[in-house]
C-alpha cells in the first residue's frame, strides 16, 4: 500500500469523471503537473469540493494509484476573492492557466513556472485595491505568454 504524501499547487483545470469525481491538474512544485482523480467530489456532500476549483491555491494529500493519484484531503491557501469576483479577470486567470495546462508536460516540475502561478494569481487578485496602475488584459497575456515560453526553454 502507498503511502499519502503532501503537496502545494494551484489547481489548473477540473473536469468531471465518472459519476461522482473530478479529474484535476494541478501545478504542485516537487512535481511540476500531475493529474489528480477527486473521489465523490461531485457530490453535495463532499468536504473536498470547495477547495477543487481552478484558480485555487491548495494544499494537498495524495496517494499513488494504479491509474491516477488519488486526492484524500484538501485545504486551501490562499483565497483569491477579489480575482474570483471580477468576471473579467477570472476569465483571464482561467485562459491563462489553460495555458499552462496545455503546454507543460506532466510530473517536470519547474521551480519558475510554479512561482509564477501565484504572482500572476495575486496580482489579478490586487485589481480592486486601490494605489497601483493596472496593466491592461492584453499587456498581461502577452507578458505572461513570454515568461511562460521562456521558462519552458522556447525564446531566449
Amino acid at each position: 500500500m502507498e503511502l499519502p504524501y503532501s503537496s502545494e499547487g494551484i489547481v489548473l483545470t477540473s473536469d468531471k469523471y465518472r459519476e461522482s469525481d473530478r479529474l484535476l491538474a494541478i501545478y504542485t512544485k516537487e512535481h511540476g503537473k500531475i493529474k489528480v482523480i477527486s473521489r465523490g467530489s461531485r457530490k453535495m456532500s463532499s468536504k473536498l469540493s470547495p477547495h477543487l476549483e481552478p484558480l485555487d491555491y491548495v494544499s494537498l494529500m495524495l496517494v499513488n494509484g494504479k491509474v491516477f493519484i488519488t486526492l484524500t484531503g484538501s485545504s486551501k491557501i490562499e483565497n483569491f476573492k477579489n480575482l474570483k469576483s471580477s468576471g473579467a479577470y477570472t476569465l483571464l486567470a482561467l485562459h491563462l492557466l489553460e495555458l499552462v495546462s496545455e503546454s507543460v508536460l506532466e510530473n517536470l516540475p519547474d521551480d519558475k513556472i510554479y512561482n509564477l502561478l501565484p504572482e500572476l494569481l495575486r496580482y489579478l487578485n490586487s485589481n480592486k485595491e486601490g494605489g497601483k496602475k493596472k496593466f491592461a488584459p492584453q499587456e498581461i497575456i502577452i507578458a505572461f505568454k513570454l515568461k511562460l515560453l521562456e521558462f519552458l526553454g522556447l525564446r531566449s
